[in-house]
């Protein structure tokens, strides 16, 4: 299964963390608003495309969104 985060923080990239080391899952695109923290993201959870525009986002069976908590 594929996953994509958008907004990934603290509680976006742990949850991405613990779904990766689970093995389930793999994480496709990870969206934040500057590239630095979507790529300290990515470096966190060991997997996933660092992205700053909804646009480049590739397609997944799961998306967590976490833009509006």
């Amino acid at each position: 299964m594929r996953i994509n985060i958008v907004g990934a923080g603290r509680v976006g990239q742990t949850l991405g963390k613990l779904l990766v080391d689970t093995r389930v899952v793999h994480v496709g695109s990870i969206y934040n608003r500057t590239r630095l923290n979507a790529e300290k993201s990515a470096a966190f959870i060991g997997e996933g495309t660092p992205i700053t525009d909804l646009a480049d986002m590739e397609q997944a069976d799961l998306y967590i969104d976490r833009t509006n908590s």
